[in-house]
């Protein structure tokens, strides 16, 4: 015997809604080629010059990582450049103590860094120094 509902709820008849984005859509290509397609189109060609012929001997420089370079290069590479608004979060190691900073610059075989636990300014012998560790960027 099939049970009957203890309350009738009057349900009127609606119309059961249908997604009007699935009836239609339209494409990003092919609004951009009926666009395109009353326009004209010109190509404005700019000569090139030809690349520089790269020699092994730079291309062993390029590849060196920086695990492989001196103390010098490594100071010369995490210095900030004008150009570049990237600088780099290094550790620092002195004799048995390791300092976390960034390199600002050097002056007189001094190396001058942002001590990130103080937050002063620093200034290491570079002739000291045993290892250097990029250990994040910072912009």
């Amino acid at each position: 015997m099939k049970n009957r509902p203890i309350y009738y709820i009057d349900q009127p008849t609606f119309e059961r809604p249908s997604p009007s984005m699935q009836d239609e859509y339209k494409s990003w290509d092919a609004d951009y080629e009926s666009r395109r397609d009353g326009l004209p189109v010109s190509i404005k060609r700019e000569e090139y010059e030809p690349f520089e012929t790269v020699t092994s001997a730079d291309e062993e420089e390029k590849d060196q990582s920086f695990e492989h370079l001196t103390i010098r290069e490594k100071i010369d590479y995490i210095i900030p450049s004008k150009q570049s608004m990237l600088s780099f979060v290094c550790q620092f190691e002195v004799g048995n103590e390791k300092i976390e900073g960034q390199a600002l610059s050097t002056r007189d075989g001094q190396l001058i860094i942002i001590n990130n636990r103080t937050r002063r300014r620093q200034s290491l012998s570079i002739d000291q120094l045993k290892a250097i560790r990029i250990i994040s960027f910072k912009s």
